[in-house]
């Protein structure tokens, strides 16, 4: 009877190698795509949901909400709008219940969110850069005279606008993704760190 030897040779543990490497050449930068787009829809359909939130509870309790930017939404108890955050620095959606858009110990918090991923960089129109007004009857308050569309733009920060996504802003406060050729107007993704 014969011994059998079991395992591989030099040669075929060679070919399974070059084999591995070739789908890792191509598998790890499609990969990498999508982490980045799944980042960015994540966090674009975070804001929408917000927004959705903000309008809808405008309209239940018939009276305006507000929401405003926040870099200590969730890390303290004395949480604020903050004018130099970002939308994705964190935000806070308050019932302004004395109705001058800002928040203070007389309104009611009714939702709060805390940083999303610093690997984003985060462009919004003037308009609504760090605060958006819902009125009762469900439309935001926005200056009517606006002749530009109102954008909040995100992109990856190593890839600028060819990963990105444009939340667009209507009249009416209805929040929309739109394709970047359509965004006339919109700020463009550049590094702000």
């Amino acid at each position: 009877m014969r011994n059998q030897n079991v395992g591989f040779s030099i040669i075929e543990l060679m070919v399974v190698l070059v084999v591995a490497g070739i789908i890792l050449a191509f598998g790890v930068p499609s990969f990498n795509s999508q982490i980045k787009n799944s980042r960015l829809t994540s966090a674009v359909n975070e804001v929408v949901a917000a927004m959705h939130r903000s309008r809808s509870e405008a309209s239940l309790r018939r009276q305006p909400v507000v929401m405003c930017t926040s870099s200590n939404a969730i890390s303290s108890d004395n949480e604020s709008c903050d004018d130099n955050a970002q939308w994705r620095d964190g935000w806070l959606i308050f019932a302004d219940l004395n109705a001058n858009d800002t928040y203070d110990g007389a309104d009611e918090i009714l939702a709060r969110h805390g940083p999303q991923s610093d690997r984003l960089n985060v462009s919004s129109s003037d308009d609504i850069a760090n605060t958006i007004t819902y009125l009762p009857t469900g439309f935001a308050q926005v200056p009517l005279n606006t002749v530009s569309g109102r954008y909040i733009v995100y992109c990856d920060k190593s890839e600028n606008n060819d990963y990105s996504r444009v939340l667009s802003f209507s009249n009416s406060g209805r929040p929309s993704i739109i394709p970047w050729e359509d965004a006339n107007g919109a700020p463009s993704c550049v590094s702000q760190d």
